[in-house]
């Protein structure tokens, strides 16, 4: 479902002359990672709300960002 919302904006980018037809797939994936992140944020806020606990979600979600940015994540070497 993002996936194919994500296709439909770049599509709509490139329409309006925003992106060239070449830069459509680097949009969309660009897309697709704002939307997912946006999704995170949303299910992190309605999981504090349901639960009573906004202040750990709050904190989950600041501390989650923080490791995410200092740790860039792995990335494995070509043999």
């Amino acid at each position: 479902m993002i996936r194919k919302l994500s296709e439909n904006i770049a599509y709509i980018f490139v329409k309006n002359g925003i992106a060239g037809e070449d830069e459509h797939d680097i949009y969309r994936y660009g897309v697709e990672v704002i939307l997912c992140d946006i999704v995170d944020v949303i299910v992190v806020l309605i999981s504090g709300i349901i639960f009573g606990k906004m202040t750990e979600a709050l904190w989950y979600y600041v501390n989650f960002m923080v490791l995410r940015s200092a740790t860039d994540g792995y990335h494995a070497t070509r043999l």
